[in-house]
């Protein structure tokens, strides 16, 4: 499948509406670091989506539904949000999450 027919595709136009939101409001913040949370975020969870596919020996490896998740981690989190916080989201949605109840 080639890049225009993916585009065309319900996930293609999520993503590029996801990406337009995120410039929008990246442009109208003149906040640099939330396209550097979003790349990190696309990057991770696409590795991370990669490496299970490889583990259960797919034939078809494409990231694609980890690039959506990588986007929405990246337009939820704040630009103040660490790095390693914004690569510690894929893994686990309650990691360093900052409304944790104490539970006895």
């Amino acid at each position: 499948m080639t890049l225009e027919q993916w585009l065309k595709t319900p996930k293609g136009y999520v993503v590029i509406a996801l990406t337009s939101y995120m410039l929008i409001v990246i442009a109208l913040s003149q906040d640099m670091k939330g396209i550097v949370n979003g790349i990190l975020a696309v990057i991770v969870t696409a590795a991370v989506d990669t490496i299970c596919c490889l583990l259960e020996k797919r034939k078809r490896i494409l990231p694609d539904g980890a690039v959506i998740t990588g986007l929405i981690i990246a337009m939820i989190l704040g630009t103040h949000t660490s790095h390693l916080v914004v690569a510690a989201r894929r893994f686990h949605p309650s990691i360093f999450s900052s409304t944790r109840r104490n539970r006895c």
